[in-house]
Formats: structure tokens, C-alpha cells, sequence
């Protein structure tokens, strides 16, 4: 196993991080660490698995809050749920609900530009660097049971989590780039959805690729700013998100074997 995909009926990019290996050797306890994308679709027995077979017990949405206000997480207790915006509501968040709002052709047409910016502004911005900071905080007071983290599609705030945070475990970068890309695969039945709706539209197809495709230069580009501002994600780790080397080696003790 390495980061395999949940067997859910109605959330696609929903993934136990169970199995996937460090640099030295020690590998991911399963039913820990889960990413997910948008909680409000998930069916009651989607529901029940998170509850019961992973005994899910911290959730963490880094939606904008628009988003939690018009698509709310589920009510699953004894959950334990916050708030974490890494990012206001932009247009490219209202591609997921309407194709006719206005100026949607534009952010199609400016879309890989867009995603571009977002991979910075989610590393180096203040908002960001505030957003992930305090996901690590509420992981390290997180003991028990599974802990989940996400967004709409689950495929870019919530990979920049998961990159961080396997990081902070020990996975090696390439294992990180493999996982990240998976979104791709999981989230095809979406993108081919919208671009049925864009059938009318063929000039809309690049953009549509863009906001959908999980792609590798979009990772290069976070941790290029990352490298730019501070030398490595190690550096970052600990001077951006305030994580000391206690803090490193109880997660990596805790969520390791």
C-alpha cells in the first residue's frame, strides 16, 4: 500500500496515506492521516466507513469561507472540525458550481496562469503560511484515531498539505510528486464531465486541463518559491510554519512504524 485510494461511493479523491514509505525505512500508520476533497456530497454510508473503519476523529476544512457557507461539511459526531482558509473564494472556485457565471470564459482562458499564482500565493503568502501552520498545530494535538484535511476537489490546497506534511514524516520527494499526481487519475470523471458541459466551447478545453489536471508544474512551482524564500522545505518546515524539531519527531513518533 502507498497512499491508497478509500473505496468511497461518492467522494473520488479520498485517500488513507497508510503504507507509504520514509527515507529511512519506517512507513505511514494506516488509518492516520486521510485527504479528502469536498465532504458535503458523502453519502451515509460513506459517512459511516469514515467513522467506523478509520474512526475518524479531526477534521480540518481549508475551504475559503464562501465555500464552507455554501457547501457545508457534513455534522459527524464525535468529530472534532475546524476552520483553515488557505485561500479566499477566486474566480476558479466558481467553475466548480456555474459555467455561466459571468467572466467564466475569461478565467477558462487565464486559467493556467492562475493555477500558477495559486501554487506560490499557497506557499510564500501570508495566508497560506498562516493556513498550514495552523493545520500542524491542530495535527499535533490530534492523538487519536484518523485525521483528515480538505478542500473542494482535493487536488491543490490540500496537496500542498500533504506535501508538507509528508515532508515532515520523511517521504522522499519523488513518492511526494507520484501522490500528488494521482489526483489527476481520481478526479478524471469530473473533468470529463465539465468538458461535456464545454462541448459548445473547444477553446475552453486548455483551460479546463489546466484547473483540473494535477500537474508536476505545479508542485515545481511551489517548491521553487519555497527553495527562493527559504532555502529548503526543512527551513520552511521550521521558519515559515514554526515547527520545531520536538515538534517534527512527535508526528514522525506518532504516525510512524
Amino acid at each position: 500500500m502507498k497512499g491508497h485510494r478509500i473505496g468511497l461511493r461518492s467522494l473520488p479523491n479520498t485517500r488513507d496515506y497508510g503504507g507509504m514509505q520514509t527515507t529511512d525505512g519506517r512507513f505511514i500508520l494506516p488509518k492516520k492521516l486521510i485527504r479528502s476533497g469536498e465532504l458535503h456530497k458523502a453519502s451515509k454510508e460513506d459517512k459511516k466507513t469514515l467513522l467506523n473503519e478509520y474512526d475518524l476523529k479531526t477534521i480540518v476544512d481549508i475551504r475559503s469561507e464562501a465555500e464552507r457557507l455554501l457547501q457545508p461539511d457534513p455534522i459527524m459526531l464525535p468529530v472534532m472540525h475546524y476552520d483553515d482558509t488557505a485561500r479566499e473564494l477566486s474566480e476558479l472556485d466558481l467553475l466548480q458550481h456555474d459555467l455561466k457565471a459571468k467572466g467564466i470564459t475569461g478565467t477558462l482562458s487565464e486559467a493556467k496562469e492562475l493555477m500558477e499564482k495559486l501554487y506560490e500565493d499557497l506557499v510564500v503568502s501570508k495566508q497560506g503560511i498562516n493556513c498550514y501552520k495552523k493545520l500542524f498545530r491542530i495535527l499535533l494535538d490530534h492523538e487519536e484515531g484518523a485525521f483528515l484535511w480538505h478542500c473542494t476537489q482535493g487536488k491543490d490546497r490540500t496537496g500542498i498539505g500533504a506535501m508538507l506534511i509528508l515532508s515532515a514524516l520523511g517521504v522522499s520527494k519523488e513518492d511526494i510528486y507520484k501522490d500528488y499526481e494521482q489526483s489527476s487519475l481520481y478526479l478524471k470523471g469530473q473533468k470529463e464531465d465539465l468538458l461535456l458541459k464545454c462541448e459548445k466551447h473547444p477553446e475552453w478545453k486548455e483551460g479546463v486541463d489546466a484547473w483540473c489536471e494535477a500537474k508536476k508544474k505545479y508542485l515545481d512551482i511551489a517548491y521553487e518559491n519555497i527553495k527562493d524564500a527559504y532555502g529548503s522545505v526543512d527551513r520552511y518546515l521550521k521558519e515559515a510554519l514554526e515547527l520545531s524539531q520536538e515538534d517534527i519527531t512527535t508526528l514522525q513518533d506518532r504516525l510512524l512504524v
